[in-house]
């Protein structure tokens, strides 16, 4: 017996060490981002505009700051899973405690990056053309989507956490969870494909409308954010509404067990990371790391949003040309 006891703890001990080495490597990568971006953003000359700024700001940090406790505390429940397996501990308050602080956490954290996209989307536009403004009832659409999706998948977490050590866990999984696991990444993905989709359209439309008067400076910075913000965006969704979903679903086909859930944890988390640095690139102050990680893929999106902008200068003068040609037919008519 003692050398089955022994043998289950060095099998535990195999996925148990580089899994939590690995989500502390994670958490490290969190905490150092979260530090970088607290210091640049108090650096930061915002006094023009700053409501709108410091509003961002705090959204963006709360974003980090939540991540970080949320996988502070994930270590902490690998460690009490591995410890349990290897029947040394027995789940109680503090189990069920740190399954709720970790939940609510990651939940807080996924509203704010919601709430800044959504945020940013309305404040960008909100000085230009009236054709081009972000209207206060599709923000209000963004953010109610936003903390349905957000509710959801604290039930998700909350769910697996409570109910994972009961037989009839699987029954539950497949016949409540994995529909509204499914509807959450749905709703979420539909969410973050418009406003990214609204971004990067509303950029290239003002950049059509700025070459058409002649200001070339401004276009090319507009392509420059539009070409980041879009590739950025892309490689973000693909992790967090593809990626992740698709981690699951293996998961869930695989046998439960100490290597499958370690493995499936870490893989989540490495996602979830490259989806946070999406982020944590597109800060105006990281340029130069940008430039250095998506330089080819970024002349690629560049080239693309130009073509594109020269297509809505030629369609914008087509139309204004047609137009006075109207009016001066009307005008000779009278």
């Amino acid at each position: 017996m003692t050398v089955l006891v022994m043998g289950n703890i060095m099998m535990m001990s195999d996925a148990f060490y580089p899994s939590v080495v690995s989500l502390f490597v994670v958490f490290l990568i969190w905490s150092l981002s979260a530090l970088r971006v607290a210091y640049k953003f108090h650096c930061l000359n915002v006094s023009e505009h700053e409501p709108v700024h410091r509003y961002l700001r705090w959204s963006a940090m709360c974003y980090f700051v939540s991540w970080c406790i949320a996988y502070f505390v994930i270590m902490l429940l690998c460690s009490l899973i591995f410890t349990y397996h290897s029947f040394f501990f027995n789940p109680g308050t503090g189990w069920s405690l740190l399954c709720v602080i970790a939940s609510v956490a990651g939940s807080t954290g996924f509203c704010c990056i919601n709430f800044f996209l959504t945020a940013r989307l309305y404040f960008a536009f909100e000085g230009t053309y009236p054709a081009i403004r972000v209207t206060t009832t599709t923000v209000k659409r963004h953010m109610v989507v936003s903390f349905i999706v957000t509710v959801l998948f604290c039930f998700l977490s909350l769910s697996y956490f409570v109910l994972k050590e009961q037989a009839e866990f699987d029954i539950v999984s497949y016949r409540v969870t994995a529909p509204i696991g499914g509807l959450a990444y749905i709703l979420n993905m539909v969410n973050a494909v418009s406003i990214l989709y609204q971004f990067t359209d509303k950029l290239v439309l003002f950049s059509a409308e700025s070459s058409r008067n002649n200001a070339h400076e401004a276009l090319a910075g507009n392509l420059a954010v539009a070409a980041k913000h879009c590739l950025l965006g892309i490689i973000g969704i693909l992790c967090f509404n593809v990626l992740i979903p698709l981690t699951f679903v293996v998961y869930v086909l695989m046998p439960h067990n100490i290597v499958t859930l370690m493995t499936t944890v870490f893989i989540c988390a490495m996602l979830h990371t490259v989806e946070m640095l999406t982020l944590f690139l597109g800060f105006a102050f990281n340029g130069k790391y940008y430039r250095t990680a998506c330089y080819p893929c970024d002349s690629l999106c560049h080239w693309l949003l130009r073509k594109e902008t020269k297509r809505r200068r030629h369609k914008m003068q087509a139309l204004m040309s047609r137009s006075r040609s109207t009016s001066n037919g009307m005008d000779a008519a009278v």
